[in-house]
């Protein structure tokens, strides 16, 4: 592998590593040679004979003093603006001073990033041939020629999580010290540069020596009170924003940083408590309740409630719950973090209620799998940190319109260097002088000053809002943003559920009922969900499933438990009075569905009978019954189409006894199910919604919605706001080759369904695409050639 490229390749972050040797300050380009070149012309402009014919001094002398007068600062400049590369630009410093040498003989190493994730430095290289790059450590190993970083047990068996209690990896000193050493502490902490650091920063970026050359220009000038007030002015300016950019990132710091708890951790045969900070990965912990999770944790053993909104922004809380690791058809599967996100408990998120599996413990336990920065919290936290370059005030549009000043400027200096040279009574200093602030002017020097004023102000402004910014000179780009995406639920809808009814979708279909709800729809709604009891005996958990249980008159004694309030709802008949949750296949996105295996106490006809219930998207659901109504899927959508969310339900009564339900699997179970009809939810819109979007397009940026929702439903609230017009708006498909066509979203109630799909949707109107409906061919297609129109995704 070249030298050039020594790094994993799987990793988002290095494209590529360069060792290099630094080279003494006599072998910079920008020092020795220029020196000598200072050196010869100012001994020139000192002692001319020395250097000149006398005869042609006498008579070139003016065209000779002239070109001393500008060759020196020029050469100095040229020196200046040289050195000044190579601490704007890792590559010009590379070349100028460092070498390419072999990872033996390497001082430094030049690690170059991937786009948009982070700024390339140069970094010291330690003996044991390691460097901490955006808080991680890369190690170089040696049999595979590449550094990599260290193998987190991210992707084993889920045997292998479960039996960690059995055979623990750190029963002893020495096999902690070497966990230790691999993983690091597990710290999440983010460095906030010394004021000193930070101004320095800013003093040498390229703007701010720019003002500094214009001031030094005017010293020169005579102009030495407005120069030296313009200096005080942009230093006091820089310090404004660097403490302002501190107080941020000390602000971030104080959100993100993970608060060291007592955690319990079984080390020597027995559970000990330890800090949080002495975890490393395959620790076996137990998870208490209302407390923050210390890292990113694979439960083994018990269900967990957590609440991930520091992560995800879901205020919802999430049911985790075990692996099936003594499971002999799953107990080799290979663990993947972003498709077993429900059996993860991650680091940041706040642990609402810990029920332990069995009676050997007090609470859930699981297995670090990842530590420190190597976080879900930590990558979000390095990703706020790192994702982009230095953002400079610079852009296309900028250098093109500077470049067309540029030779405007050079023409007037030109002719005033011209009309100046002709006048023997001009000062050549002065005339000269003149000429380099004709040209230096075509930016002026008060616009970056003005700039830092700015953004200044929207700093203080957005601190106001408790709106925290690292980067202060991103503010002004902010200017540039032509689209704004929105979520649907609980961003232009809000979080509130409101229970709308129940179709039942049999010979009475289109018919809602609010009250009186009995039978299979009452079974599924009160007892098919992740909602969890805290401890102090609030229910928690997915606001649509709260809103059924509530409105149907049941209450959540436990996770596993619901029983009929004492006061149930208006309407309601007789039948069970206590259901209890024997096992849960969770909610999966891929299927769109979830489902209970439920025991129905209390009612004389099913007392103790074992019920599978599921709930889902009604394409969903419509796959696992045997038999399902006519229209079903038209219904679904009329009533989506009024903005509802619609959950198709389903039942199944199991012949087997509760001891057969462990080891039921969920392909066997949900099949060959009775539909019981929808379940309706509403979900009000908020009130400024609308003017919000109407807002931001009377500014001339384009609003899209981006949702987990039906297309009917998300284009009924999209309509609603003003986002785009259902009447009129195209929606994506496929003809039977899978290849993109597009067809009016509205065709059957427009012309009965006459108007065909189209290779071309017409111009200007909203279009709405259904990723799950469509091949990744096909979504492609829509992404390169529609990205621009699409209102809806």
């Amino acid at each position: 592998m070249p030298a050039a490229t020594r790094v994993e390749e799987s990793n988002p972050i290095i494209a590529r590593v360069t060792p290099l040797r630094a080279k003494p300050a006599s072998q910079w380009i920008f020092l020795g040679p220029f020196f000598a070149v200072e050196a010869a012309l100012i001994a020139s402009a000192v002692d001319p004979g020395s250097v000149w014919d006398a005869e042609y001094y006498n008579d070139n002398q003016r065209a000779i003093d002239f070109m001393h007068l500008v060759a020196i600062p020029v050469v100095f400049f040229v020196q200046g603006f040289i050195g000044l590369l190579t601490v704007w630009n890792t590559r010009f410093a590379a070349q100028l001073r460092y070498s390419e040498a072999s990872l033996t003989n390497a001082t430094h190493l030049h690690v170059e990033t991937k786009p948009h994730r982070g700024e390339p430095k140069i970094l010291p290289v330690a003996q044991s041939s390691e460097f901490v790059f955006q808080q991680s450590t890369w190690r170089y190993n040696a049999a595979r020629d590449r550094f990599e970083k260290p193998a987190y047990p991210v992707s084993h068996a889920f045997s292998r999580y479960t039996e960690a209690m059995d055979a623990p990896p750190h029963e002893n000193a020495a096999a902690m010290r070497t966990s230790r050493a691999e993983f690091g502490g597990n710290v999440v902490d983010i460095r906030v540069p010394e004021f000193h650091e930070l101004l320095v920063d800013h003093m040498l970026a390229p703007f701010f020596v720019f003002q500094m050359f214009c001031v030094t220009l005017w010293l020169l000038d005579d102009y030495w009170m407005v120069a030296l007030f313009n200096g005080f002015m942009m230093f006091t300016l820089e310090c404004t924003v660097v403490m302002q950019r501190q107080r941020s990132m000390k602000s971030m710091r104080d959100m993100g940083a993970l608060p060291v708890t007592n955690v319990s951790v079984w080390r020597g045969g027995g559970w000990t408590s330890l800090p949080s900070t002495e975890l490393v990965p395959m620790d076996v912990v137990m998870l208490d309740s209302d407390a923050p999770a210390p890292a990113d944790v694979v439960l083994t053993s018990g269900t967990c409630a957590a609440n991930e909104a520091m992560l995800t922004g879901e205020s919802t809380p999430q049911m985790k719950t075990a692996i099936p690791g003594r499971d002999p058809h799953r107990a080799a599967t290979e663990l993947n973090i972003e498709e077993h996100a429900r059996h993860m408990v991650f680091s940041g998120t706040q642990i609402l209620s810990s029920v332990a599996g069995d009676s050997k413990h007090k609470a859930a336990v699981g297995v670090v799998v990842q530590s420190g920065f190597e976080t879900k919290q930590g990558n979000l936290i390095r990703t706020i940190i790192h994702s982009q370059s230095r953002v400079s005030e610079n852009s296309g549009e900028a250098f093109g319109f500077i470049g067309l000043l540029l030779i405007f400027a050079c023409a007037a200096s030109y002719y005033v260097l011209e009309r100046g040279l002709a006048d023997p009574t001009k000062q050549r200093w002065k005339l000269f002088l003149t000429c380099t602030q004709i040209i230096t002017n075509v930016v002026p020097p008060e616009l970056p000053m003005q700039l830092a004023l700015a953004v200044n102000t929207s700093l203080m402004a957005l601190m106001k809002l408790k709106v925290f910014c690292t980067e202060p000179f991103r503010i002004p780009f902010a200017g540039k943003l032509d689209t704004c995406c929105f979520d649907k639920t609980g961003t232009l809808t809000t979080d509130e559920m409101l229970f709308a009814g129940i179709d039942k979708g049999d010979a009475a279909a289109g018919k809602v009922v609010r009250t009186g709800i009995a039978g299979s729809p009452e079974l599924v709604l009160a007892s098919c969900h992740s909602l969890v009891t805290l401890a102090d005996k609030k229910t928690a958990g997915d606001a649509m499933e709260k809103a059924a249980v509530d409105a149907l008159g049941w209450t959540c004694t436990s996770s596993d438990t619901v029983e009929k309030s004492g006061k149930p709802a208006a309407g309601s008949t007789s039948g069970p009075k206590r259901i209890d949750i024997v096992k849960r296949f969770a909610f999966d996105a891929a299927i769109r569905r979830m489902s209970c295996v439920v025991t129905v106490r209390g009612d004389r006809h099913s007392n103790g009978m074992l019920v599978l219930v599921a709930k889902g998207s009604p394409e969903a659901i419509a796959r696992i019954c045997g038999k399902v109504p006519a229209h079903t899927q038209e219904l679904a959508d009329t009533y989506a189409s009024q903005g509802l969310r619609v959950i198709a339900l389903a039942t199944k009564t199991l012949t087997c006894d509760t001891a057969a339900v462990d080891d039921m699997q969920r392909e066997d179970a949900e099949s060959d199910m009775d539909f019981a009809g929808f379940a309706l939810f509403e979900c009000p819109l908020k009130s400024d919604s609308k003017e919000t979007i109407e807002l931001l397009q009377g500014g001339l940026h384009r609003c899209v919605m981006i949702t987990g929702d039906s297309i009917p439903t998300a284009a009924a609230v999209a309509t609603k706001v003003s986002m785009a017009d259902d009447a009129v708006a195209w929606v994506a498909a496929e003809d039977a080759s899978q290849k993109l066509v597009w067809q009016p979203y509205h065709a059957k109630k427009n012309d009965g369904g006459k108007s065909g799909p189209s290779a071309e949707p017409p111009a200007n109107v909203p279009l709405f695409v259904n990723a799950e409906a469509l091949s990744d061919a096909a979504m492609d297609d829509v992404i390169k050639r529609f990205a621009q129109r699409v209102a809806v995704w």
